[in-house]
C-alpha cells in the first residue's frame, strides 16, 4: 500500500495525474464509465444498495 501511495503522489507531483484526468474527461470518460459499469454489478455494490435501503436516513429528502 505504501508503495502504491508513493507512486500516486509522484504522479500528482509531476502533473501526469492531472494531465490524464483532463484527457479522460475530454474523451468523454470512457475508462471511468467502463469501470463504473463493471463495479455496478459487484457483490459489494449489491450488498451496499440493500443496506442503504434499510437505513432510515437514506430515504429522507432534506429541505433547503
Amino acid at each position: 500500500t505504501k508503495k502504491r501511495m508513493q507512486y500516486q503522489l509522484k504522479r500528482i507531483q509531476d502533473g501526469s495525474f492531472a494531465r490524464n484526468w483532463l484527457l479522460e474527461n475530454q474523451a468523454g470518460c470512457p475508462h471511468f464509465l467502463a469501470k463504473r459499469r463493471i463495479e455496478a454489478g459487484s457483490q459489494l455494490e449489491e450488498v451496499g444498495k440493500d443496506l442503504r435501503s434499510k437505513m432510515s436516513w437514506g430515504n429522507k429528502v432534506e429541505e433547503l
